[in-house]
């Protein structure tokens, strides 16, 4: 497997670790600023509304300019954005963060995928999928595991900081790691 494919699983399993710390928990979350069963559907189709809209014109962006920027922009974003529910207290402001992670994942979610797919070893393709599906579910199931403890033993904003040092973190290692010229020379 070619090197840039591992530092591209490697950030994307890290950035899907620290989303995924909030799932299991997030109705609790938003029960405690106050929010309603409706509220907690209302944020969740926010993101993911945002999100699907506005893959497609990212989509355009990332083809025409470097991809690895707007995969930065979504893991520096998200980890900001994370920080940020340490400040909500309302379930107004937590609507207009989930706009902003929604497009956040919007950016980054097309650029990633150009990249890999880019990336990819021809005639192992669907093999090397396959490893970013395992090692991403992977990530999803530990997070949801380890979520519930962080909860039940310290808090959320305990939760909150170890989300956004895991986005900044898979940042960092698509910053330094993840090359563009590289896919260039390798014919990707």
């Amino acid at each position: 497997m070619r090197k840039i494919l591992k530092f591209l699983l490697a950030s994307d399993a890290l950035s899907i670790f620290a989303g995924n710390l909030l799932i299991p928990i997030y109705a609790l979350f938003v029960q405690n600023i106050r929010g309603s069963v409706i509220d907690i559907g209302i944020a969740w189709s926010i993101a993911i509304f945002v999100f699907a809209t506005l893959q497609y014109p990212f989509g355009i962006l990332a083809d025409k300019y470097s991809k690895k920027n707007f995969l930065l922009v979504a893991y520096f974003g998200n980890g900001l954005a994370f920080l940020s529910l340490l400040l909500i207290t309302s379930v107004w402001q937590l609507f207009a963060l989930e706009f902003l992670i929604g497009i956040f994942n919007a950016a980054g979610t097309p650029a990633f995928d150009g990249l890999y797919s880019r990336a990819l070893e021809r005639g192992k393709e669907a093999r090397q999928w396959g490893i970013w599906e395992m090692a991403t579910s992977y990530a999803a199931g530990f997070a949801g595991l380890l979520s519930a403890a962080i909860i039940y033993f310290f808090s959320f904003a305990y939760l909150f900081l170890l989300m956004a040092m895991f986005s900044f973190l898979a940042g960092i290692v698509a910053w330094k790691f993840v090359n563009e010229r590289e896919l260039e020379r390798i014919g990707g």
